[in-house]
Order: structure tokens, then sequence, then C-alpha cells
């Protein structure tokens, strides 16, 4: 079997082994191993030496260079990691207290948009008065 014959089915394994064994590591020798297959092929590297420095390097070369931008072209990005959170639809809008807010842990339940709420209070509140929404903890507003 020629040697070229060798890297192409090593480099092909290994990107095979990727499916198998995630950490798109195994991928980048795979594409080395590739490579170094066409570069036998085509006669450019005879040398068995210079077949192993040339792997070696294009796949640590291809690992610190690449890694990054494959692993967001593969795995993707989130809707949170491109959009900052925004919580227009909260801050600054009015609600009203259901529960009285009182020290010491101001904490009760208010009305938005005519669901109610648990919230958090930086002042005390009477049932029925009207406040503002200062910020957001996941379900709990806090209130001002």
């Amino acid at each position: 079997m020629p040697v070229y014959l060798i890297w192409i089915i090593v480099g092909l394994i290994l990107i095979i082994s990727e499916f198998f064994i995630p950490g798109l590591i195994a991928i980048f020798f795979g594409v080395a191993a590739l490579i170094v297959g066409l570069l036998v092929y085509l006669g450019i590297i005879e040398q068995l030496g210079i077949t192993l420095l040339v792997f070696t390097a294009l796949s640590i070369l291809e690992v610190f260079t690449l890694r990054k931008a494959a692993h967001r072209w593969f795995t993707g990005g989130s809707i949170e990691d491109d959009f900052p959170e925004v919580d227009d639809d909260f801050t600054g809008k009015e609600v009203t207290a259901i529960t009285d807010f009182s020290e010491p842990v101001l904490e009760g339940k208010v009305t938005f948009k005519g669901s109610p709420w648990t919230a958090k209070s930086l002042r005390a509140l009477k049932a029925g008065e009207k406040a503002f929404i200062k910020d957001r903890n996941g379900l709990t507003l806090i209130i001002e």
C-alpha cells in the first residue's frame, strides 16, 4: 500500500472520529494527515522524517490558529451571546402593589400587565400604591 494512501486513510479516520470523540481536535490532525498524504502523492515530500515533521507542524498550527473559530462555526452561539439582555419591557414601567411591602423584608406581590409578580421594593409600600420597575432578577421585579 502506498504511503500517501496510508496518510489519507488515517486522515479520514481522524476526521470521522471527531463525530464520536468531540472536542474539535481530531479533525485538525485529520486535515493535517490529508495534506501530508497529498504532498507525498505529489512527490513534494518523500522522506519519513520530513512527513512526520510536516504533520506535527500542521497539526499544531491548525489547533492553535483555527480551533476557536471552528468551535464557533460548528457549535454556533446562543441568542444571549449575540444580544445583550435588555429589559425594555420592564424597566421604568408602572406596577401596582397587591400586598404591603414593610420592613425588614420589603418583599411582596405586584401586578404588571395584568399578572401577579413577586417583587422586592427599595422602600415601604402599601397595597394599592403605584411604583416603578427599576430592574429585574429572573422572575422577581425590583421596584422603587
